[in-house]
C-alpha cells in the first residue's frame, strides 16, 4: 500500500487499528492510543540508549511515547512511506526528523505490530535502520 495515507479508511481491521493508535499518538491522545493496545501489550526498543527496553502495559508504552514527544519538544517530522498488511500483523516503515536542540536524527524506523486473538495490539517492536545513530541522538539529548 505505498504511499497510503494514515487516515485512509480502506484496508483490513488490523491496519484500522495501528492507524487508530499512531493518528491517537500523532494528536497526543494518549487515552485514544490506548484504547488499541490490549492490557498486557509489549513494545521493544533495540539499542542501548536511555529509551531502549522492554515496555509493558497500556500505561508504560504510552509514556515511553510521551518521554519521547518530550525529548522532541514538537519537532518531530514523520513520514509515511509503506506499509505491509498480514491477517495479524502490520508493519509501517517510516521516514523520521527528531530533533532536540542543536541534536537532530534523520532515518528509517521499521514498526511492527502484532495483534492478539483478542483484537488489540499485542506487541510493537522497532527496528531501526542505524542504530548507532538512534543511540547517540538520546545520549545527547540526555544530557
Amino acid at each position: 500500500m505505498p504511499g497510503t495515507h494514515p487516515l485512509d479508511e480502506s484496508g483490513s481491521d488490523a491496519l484500522l487499528q495501528v492507524r487508530r493508535f499512531l493518528m491517537a499518538l500523532a494528536d497526543r491522545e494518549a487515552t485514544l492510543a490506548s484504547v488499541e493496545l490490549s492490557a498486557d501489550a509489549t513494545y521493544h526498543v533495540p539499542g542501548s540508549s536511555s529509551v531502549a527496553g522492554t515496555f509493558t502495559g497500556r500505561q508504560e508504552i504510552l509514556t515511553y511515547f510521551q518521554r519521547i514527544f518530550g525529548f522532541a519538544s514538537g519537532s518531530e517530522a514523520l513520514k509515511w512511506v509503506d506499509w505491509m498488511v498480514g491477517t495479524n500483523l502490520v508493519s509501517a516503515l517510516v521516514d523520521t526528523h527528531l530533533q532536540s536542540g542543536l541534536f537532530e536524527f534523520k532515518g528509517q524506523l521499521l514498526f511492527v505490530f502484532s495483534r492478539s486473538p483478542l483484537g488489540g495490539i499485542a506487541a510493537i517492536q522497532l527496528f531501526l535502520e542505524d542504530q548507532a545513530r538512534f543511540d547517540r541522538f538520546f545520549a545527547q539529548s540526555d544530557r
